[in-house]
């Protein structure tokens, strides 16, 4: 009985299919590994903008508020509003 020995090709075949396939089973657990964190900074990205959004659009709205009552249009000049409004938030002299 003989035995049969690979020929040096086969070998090197071989060789070459289990190092492919070890290097892919690493990277695909090295990006389930990630993607928890992946998933976690998308969200805390999309918080934060959708928090600055928001903050901006408010700024717009009080900015639109206080520019409606500074210049109301049922009075002449500025409204009684607008100069407390100003008494209130003018800067102070350092």
């Amino acid at each position: 009985m003989t035995t049969s020995t690979p020929l040096p090709d086969e070998e090197s075949w071989l060789k070459s299919i289990a190092t492919t396939t070890l290097q892919f089973v690493t990277t695909v657990n090295s990006i389930l590994r990630k993607s928890p964190a992946l998933i976690q900074t998308l969200q805390s990205t999309a918080v934060f903008w959708v928090s600055q959004v928001t903050g901006t659009l408010n700024q717009a709205n009080n900015l639109i508020n206080t520019m409606t009552d500074v210049f109301d249009s049922n009075h002449s000049g500025f409204s009684h509003r607008a100069i407390a409004v100003w008494r209130v938030t003018k800067p102070t002299r350092s």
